[in-house]
């Protein structure tokens, strides 16, 4: 609301640290465009960004090595998000100091657009939701968030769509979603 702009940087390191300050990071730009704030790091290739409920910034991240299952995250300023020292999906690994995603998908999982939906035409359950594009799974995800402390945990987590090969997804006033799909070369209205 204060008229920042955020953007996604992707690391050029998959397993080891960026070289490049900026790699892996989501960048914060204020109006005036004057030096822009490092506002969280430790992202793989964050793809898209959106923002929630006051203004909240939620970002998806796609790790590409083996994909072992592609993340939304909660950003918060100053936080880390765990690359390179954290695989996705990887059972007892769990470093301390690093930020916990949203929710992480199923391996092979590509997390590409996202939008959170909150028009009041839209039934209540589907208010207030996530929605991302699984590119490999031919899919839109409903993504219900609860409260976790200072963050969010996925409560449930639902197919909404099928669309070939999602690339992005929107969210209107008017409780429409608009899909854009790479294989069919189409958009798609869901209403």
């Amino acid at each position: 609301s204060d008229g920042s702009l955020f953007v996604t940087n992707a690391s050029a390191a998959d397993r080891t640290l960026d070289e490049h300050p900026w790699g892996g990071t989501i960048l914060r730009f204020p109006p005036d465009f004057s030096a822009p704030e490092i506002y969280a790091r430790g992202f793989r290739n964050p793809w898209e960004i959106d923002l929630g409920p006051d203004d909240e910034v939620f970002v998806t991240d796609s790790d590409v090595d083996k994909n072992p299952g592609d993340e939304i995250n909660h950003v918060q300023s100053g936080a880390h998000y765990g690359h390179p020292f954290v695989i996705p999906n990887e059972p007892g690994v769990h470093p301390e100091g690093f930020v916990d995603p949203v929710f992480v998908g199923e391996r092979e999982s590509v997390f590409l657009g996202m939008t959170y939906a909150t028009s009041a035409r839209l039934p209540e359950k589907f208010r207030n939701c996530i929605y991302v594009a699984d590119f490999r799974q031919d899919r839109i995800l409903r993504v219900v968030l609860g409260r976790a402390g200072e963050t969010y945990k996925a409560e449930d987590v639902q197919p909404f769509a099928f669309v070939p090969s999602p690339i992005d997804i929107v969210a209107t006033g008017d409780g429409e979603f608009f899909v854009i799909s790479r294989r069919a070369k189409q958009l798609y209205r869901i209403r």
